[in-house]
């Protein structure tokens, strides 16, 4: 193990305590979020190779890709039809406010759930409206264009595609467990642990009644954000919680079940070119370090101070006495990585400004991705 590893250190331990006590003591008696017995009983034991390999590594065959803009149907009455800028790539339909797709607004994976496609005809027997449907749900989702052809040949597309998909061959209902399951891109779990890197966010939504509190407060969908990082090849999670700074690997998430207590979990991407130099590497580390096992602290003086106690640029000696709430960590972790400014106090940040939609603003012309809704393939 290299020297400079968290992993499998004291530290590292104390920290895992603190992760996988919060959760042990809340018990796990709620229904996972996403597996069920029926895919267990049903589809992989029938046969397993053919169905992880095609679902979770997803297959590339020949699917003619379509782009361009769409008319879609608001769920609201009064609004009617919005142009929207749609993708349809490898049996996935999305679609995004603008054509930027900065502001995805929906994504279909038709892989991982079955779909029943209608169309209206004209008297040319071509399809001048469509609408998919999640089976098992009746939620509608209905596009159509202002030519005609336009909207035939993207309708023509669709149907190969869902008649492709592994949703449709096997029946699956991955998402409709999962409430308003489109507004995030889907990413497996497997791809999640290959590809997740120092610094990634993880948003996590509990099914915990209490923290509804939390969300109607801050007015965010999430009440829990937390570090990504990898360490001895290994991707684990920093993290505050009520019993303090802790960690655990990602894949205790299914292992040890932790997944069961929350309704989603989705992952944001950093984009950042510094994030494998040796500067940021060390400081991230050292801050990890210096952090697991430190107390949960969360009172009305943290949050009205707004300007940060640390002088920019000066060396801090380490405060044994720091305390941290989730998005409060975060938000100092970002700062010794360089992507936030150190003049705003780490406590003016809750989970709501790690979302999309509050557009964090960070230094270095780094970026963060959408979010990606997980799905736990075990």
């Amino acid at each position: 193990m290299n020297q400079n590893s968290i992993y499998g250190s004291d530290v590292f331990q104390k920290g895992f305590a603190i992760s996988s006590k919060i959760r042990q003591d809340k018990g796990h008696q709620q229904n996972q979020v996403i597996e069920n017995e029926f895919i267990q009983n049903n589809l992989i034991k029938k046969n397993p190779n053919d169905f992880w390999f095609n679902v979770f590594y997803k297959r590339k065959q020949n699917c003619t890709p379509m782009k361009g803009r769409l008319q879609k149907k608001s769920p609201h009455f009064f609004i009617g039809f919005q142009w929207k800028y749609c993708e349809l790539e490898n049996r996935v339909f999305s679609y995004y406010k603008s054509d930027n797709k900065y502001e995805l607004e929906g994504a279909l994976d038709f892989d991982l759930q079955e779909f029943e496609f209608k169309g209206v005809l004209n008297e040319r027997n071509q399809t001048i409206q469509f609408t998919i449907i999640p089976k098992g749900t009746q939620k509608e989702f209905v596009f159509q264009s202002d030519q005609p052809e336009n909207t035939h040949l993207w309708a023509l597309q669709i149907k190969i595609q869902l008649n492709d998909s592994i949703g449709s061959l096997k029946q699956l209902r991955f998402l409709n467990q999962i409430p308003r399951f489109w507004k995030n891109t889907q990413l497996k779990n497997t791809k999640v642990l290959s590809d997740c890197q120092d610094g990634d966010i993880a948003l996590f939504k509990s099914k915990d009644n209490m923290t509804k509190v939390l969300r109607a407060v801050t007015l965010c969908e999430f009440d829990h954000v937390c570090l990504l990082y990898r360490d001895n090849g290994q991707l684990c999670v920093f993290e505050a919680v009520s019993n303090g700074v802790g960690t655990f690997l990602w894949s205790d998430l299914t292992e040890q079940k932790f997944v069961n207590e929350y309704e989603k979990i989705c992952i944001r991407r950093l984009n950042y070119a510094k994030r494998q130099t040796p500067e940021v590497q060390n400081k991230l580390r050292e801050f990890i370090k210096n952090n697991l096992g430190k107390e949960y602290g969360l009172n009305p003086g943290k949050l009205l101070q707004k300007v940060s106690l640390i002088v920019p640029q000066a060396p801090q000696p380490e405060d044994k006495q720091r305390t941290y709430f989730c998005s409060e960590l975060v938000a100092k972790a970002y700062k010794e990585m360089g992507l936030l400014e150190l003049e705003k106090s780490s406590t003016q940040y809750f989970p709501s400004d790690f979302t999309a939609e509050k557009k964090l603003q960070l230094l270095q012309g780094a970026t963060l991705d959408p979010e990606m809704l997980v799905i736990f393939e075990t």
